[in-house]
């Protein structure tokens, strides 16, 4: 698996930033969400960021991972740089079960997986107990942890 994904994935440029943000600026409406914000993510950092609620974290994390547009500024991202993401809440299809989600995760992200490398992530991440079980029905902890296996599985770069 691993080697597949080295074969298609580019080397990240260590040398420069991984993500820089310069004056970044989202309005909804009348409401800031976001004013003038500046700063870089570079290989090896680990940031954490912290607010009042309605401060706009979700925001900036859609932002960093290209999910939203900024409404002024700019944003940097080197080319090759593979982005997860794990939200606060996730709404999953109706139905779905642990397995079939990180099945669907792996034709998504063509990653080939045998079941024994399967059954490896599911150990690691305390998932194998529960991963036949529907996602919706699973306690908010239980979810994380699929959220972050999820974020991860397609070998990250950086993780938000």
């Amino acid at each position: 698996m691993k080697e597949k994904i080295k074969e298609i994935k580019k080397e990240l440029d260590k040398t420069i930033p991984l993500i820089k943000l310069t004056n970044v600026t989202k309005k909804y409406k009348n409401k800031v969400a976001l004013k003038n914000i500046n700063f870089e993510i570079n290989y090896g950092d680990r940031i954490g960021i912290i607010g009042a609620n309605g401060g706009g974290k979700p925001t900036l994390s859609e932002i960093l991972g290209n999910i939203r547009k900024p409404t002024n500024g700019k944003i940097f991202r080197q080319d090759n740089i593979i982005i997860g993401l794990q939200f606060q809440e996730s709404k999953y299809p109706a139905g779905i079960t642990v397995f079939d989600m990180i099945k669907y995760y792996l034709e998504t992200f063509d990653i080939e997986m045998s079941e024994s490398e399967l059954d490896k992530i599911l150990n690691i991440y305390q998932i194998s107990a529960f991963k036949n079980k529907f996602l919706a029905n699973l306690s908010g902890g239980q979810q994380q942890r699929v959220n972050i296996l999820l974020s991860l599985i397609h070998n990250s770069d950086v993780v938000f």
